[in-house]
């Protein structure tokens, strides 16, 4: 039998960087509520803090060395170079919580969660998000469920593509798409919650994501006490949002609720070329016969200035000229030599990595021993930490080794070294190779992720006014499961998080550790290249 029902909304990218200075405002008043009268924290994300690896974490449990997973596509065959991306496979192997809740009996209702693509069988409702197709037939189960969603939802929508050329300084349409989105997402979260009393309910907001990576400049002008024309319009997606958070809590008094992000947001600033870095350190070994590609790259990087102003006819020429898929930069497999190099970044999303070319991942690496990793490892660390001591653009980075920060038997698959710079306001690209570093200037994305995210907990059995600092997204799972009364997985990597509850609660829930064994089932094949698409027109590739 659930013990306490709980009601989870995610809000993409959420941050107390923009929900404090609103709530002091008086915009906010159901999160200055909530943060008065239950628990906060700030929820820190995976490293590196991208949105796939981030949500799968926080809906296991466990650690990217556990899991593997720490992009939207992640390497998973040795000596294979290949990225596989994501799937509601890797949420089902790894165990989810609504696996758990439902193998118990649980009634779940999950929507919009990203990269639980294709939708399965749980015991109540999958929608998938992020990463899925945008047709309601293939991301919703059951399958019956479609017919009710389309009397109500017209041309279901799952992203705003705001890298696209189409929204390049156009903020109003970019806003006119975003708040249709967002009307969506509402309106079907609303349905879901009075369809049935859900005993564990996750419903996923995507456009707080989209709308800070298109108009964090906005919010910067802002904060510096700058009048900005669209500031308002920022404002009240965050009103929009708060109001549905009112309306879940009023209608359901007898639900814990907890609001929680996959990241925190900030400012982004420039851009940093690792692979032309490593190439020009002579780690990374380019092919031969490769100029072609290069050439490409450098007409490309020049005319993206000016496809904002291109004729359209002129700019369906050129994507059909640099190929079939549209205009590109470098396909990193078609240049490197991956025998010969020592080390290299993956087309992963534009966070700090880096690969040693050892023994251990490729057979026939020139690396063959640990201490020859470990000291290319440590001389590439200290060049890498010299270039932004040396820049005059850059502050600082910082270093995280996997051993160091993850545990678990696929820490093999995960780079040999994360970095950030900056606290992730210089983005890291793979597939640059005409500069190094440079100023960040595409005008469809000014913001860019942080570690820091948010966790806000309310409910009969969460205490009140507490401040925890600082919590790991990892905590969550086994947070809900205890409180729930349901059995903690004994691979769950986060800790149950006992001081969010009233002390009544400590006393009547035991916490019992076993062994649950994720149930798997083949996926049906996934259509890599819509999903890398949808990623592109996110900036994230």
């Amino acid at each position: 039998m659930i013990k306490n029902r709980v009601i989870m909304i995610g809000l993409d990218g959420g941050t107390f960087e923009v929900i404090n200075p609103l709530i002091e405002e008086g915009e906010l008043p159901t999160f200055r509520f909530l943060k008065e009268n239950g628990v906060h924290a700030v929820l820190l994300s995976t490293i590196p803090s991208i949105t796939g690896p981030a949500w799968l974490a926080l809906a296991t449990g466990k650690n990217p060395g556990q899991t593997g997973i720490i992009d939207f596509y992640n390497l998973k065959k040795k000596g294979d170079f290949k990225l596989y991306p994501i799937t509601s496979e890797d949420f089902k192997t790894n165990g989810a919580i609504w696996d758990y809740v439902s193998n118990v009996g649980g009634k779940v209702c999950v929507y919009n969660y990203p990269m639980l693509y294709p939708p399965y069988e749980v015991n109540g409702i999958m929608i998938s998000g992020l990463g899925a197709p945008e047709n309601l037939k293939q991301i919703v189960y059951p399958p019956e469920l479609v017919t009710e969603l389309k009397s109500f939802v017209k041309n279901y929508r799952i992203i705003v593509p705001y890298n696209r050329r189409k929204y390049t300084h156009k903020k109003d349409l970019f806003l006119k798409d975003l708040n249709r989105l967002l009307k969506q997402n509402i309106k079907i979260i609303k349905f879901l919650l009075e369809k049935e009393k859900w005993d564990l309910f996750i419903g996923v907001i995507s456009a707080t994501d989209f709308l800070q990576h298109y108009m964090w400049d906005v919010w910067e002008s802002y904060k510096c006490g700058k009048q900005e024309k669209f500031v308002e319009e920022f404002i009240k997606i965050g009103k929009k949002i708060d109001e549905l958070i009112k309306f879940i809590v009023e209608t359901n008094k007898d639900t814990n609720f907890f609001i929680v992000s996959d990241h925190g947001f900030g400012e982004l600033k420039y851009l940093f070329s690792i692979n032309k870095w490593l190439k020009d350190k002579g780690y990374l070994i380019i092919k031969k016969n490769t100029t072609k590609h290069f050439v490409q790259a450098n007409i490309l990087n020049k005319l993206k200035l000016y496809l904002e102003i291109l004729p359209s006819s002129l700019f369906n020429l050129l994507r059909k000229t640099f190929g079939k898929k549209g205009y590109h930069l470098i396909k990193l497999h078609e240049i490197v030599d991956f025998q010969k190099s020592k080390a290299f970044a993956l087309d992963h999303a534009a966070y700090g990595h880096i690969y040693i070319n050892h023994v251990g991942r490729n057979p026939k690496a020139p690396i063959r021993t640990k201490d020859e990793l470990l000291k290319l490892r440590e001389q590439i660390v200290n060049e890498l930490k010299a270039f932004v001591e040396n820049s005059n653009m850059l502050n600082e980075i910082e270093i995280f080794y996997p051993e160091n920060i993850y545990t678990g038997d696929k820490i093999s698959f995960l780079p040999d070294i994360f970095f950030n710079i900056d606290k992730m306001a210089c983005e890291i690209s793979p597939t640059n190779f005409d500069y190094t570093l440079k100023k960040y200037e595409n005008p469809n994305k000014t913001g860019t992720h942080r570690r820091e995210g948010i966790f806000i907990a309310y409910g009969p059995i969460i205490k009140s006014g507490i401040n925890l600092k600082e919590i790991n997204l990892i905590d969550i799972v086994p947070t809900i499961l205890y409180m729930m009364g349901i059995p903690v997985p004994h691979d769950v990597d986060g800790k149950i998080l006992r001081k969010i509850f009233t002390e009544k609660v400590s006393v009547k829930v035991k916490t019992i550790f076993v062994d649950i064994e994720a149930k798997s089932t083949k996926n049906k094949d996934v259509d890599e290249e819509r999903i890398k698409k949808q990623l592109k027109d996110l900036g994230y590739l």
